[in-house]
């Protein structure tokens, strides 16, 4: 389900956008759904647990940093959710879209797209696929 008043997505990077075993494998149709978001005029972010240098150095790594506009560190709440980084925290609910492996971590207040856990390479692995597919045909 997509969000077509969205203006950031926020995508979790480990176990969503790449592989959660070494960080080296970029999810199968990742690439093609960042620059379809962009064709869009959406902001794309990444946000990960092992903070936002980490996050751009595996960008660069399997090659999507030109697509992104930021990278930010997950901090976890008192409440067990994670914080949205500043830059789109003040957002309205109906402006941020966080596509996660993990979404019970994800505060209540966006629109969220859980995606099956991208562990290895699964090159039949169709989860962006459908998201993408959902994108061209509005």
């Amino acid at each position: 389900m997509t969000d077509d008043t969205a203006t950031t997505w926020l995508f979790d990077l480990d176990g969503c956008l790449v592989d959660s075993m070494g960080g080296t494998i970029l999810r199968p149709h990742a690439r093609e759904l960042l620059e379809a978001l962009l064709g869009l005029g959406i902001t794309v972010r990444i946000w990960s647990a092992g903070g936002d240098d980490y996050a751009n150095r595996v960008a660069e790594r399997v090659g999507i940093a030109d697509l992104v506009a930021g990278y930010h560190t997950k901090v976890r709440q008192p409440s067990g959710t994670w914080a949205l980084p500043d830059v789109v925290g003040r957002a309205t609910e109906r402006s941020v879209v966080c596509v996660d492996d993990q979404p019970d971590g994800v505060p209540g207040h966006v629109t969220t797209i859980a995606v099956f856990p991208f562990i290895g390479a699964r090159p039949h692995d169709r989860a962006f696929a459908r998201l993408l597919d959902e994108l061209t045909a509005a």
